[in-house]
């Protein structure tokens, strides 16, 4: 394996709430090498489920929209578009109110 193959890896974005709703999904996998942006992956995700722009997604890009929270690897929430996803991270996204 060279290093290029070995830097190659998977994100998992898992969508709660009102984004499984409008995905009609519960999770989506974006291939990713080395390192990306949550924000990038954002972008990644309004390509692929259009219905998440809006409601989910910011329309601007980059960002989520009010009323909606990222967590990472279930351990941290994170609004900063420019946190670094690496290949093996989970991206939770639910609804702020999700926990009542």
């Amino acid at each position: 394996m060279n290093d290029n193959e070995s830097s190659q890896g998977r994100c998992e974005v898992e969508l709660f709430g009102v984004a499984r709703l409008r995905a009609k999904t519960g999770q989506v996998s974006f291939a990713v090498h080395g390192s990306t942006t949550l924000a990038r992956v954002f972008a990644q995700l309004a390509e692929r489920l259009p219905a998440l722009v809006g409601p989910v997604l910011d329309p601007q890009g980059g960002r989520l929209a009010r009323g909606n929270a990222c967590n990472i690897n279930g351990r941290e929430f994170v609004k900063d578009p420019n946190f670094v996803i690496r290949a093996g991270d989970h991206v939770l996204l639910v609804s702020s109110d999700a926990g009542g």
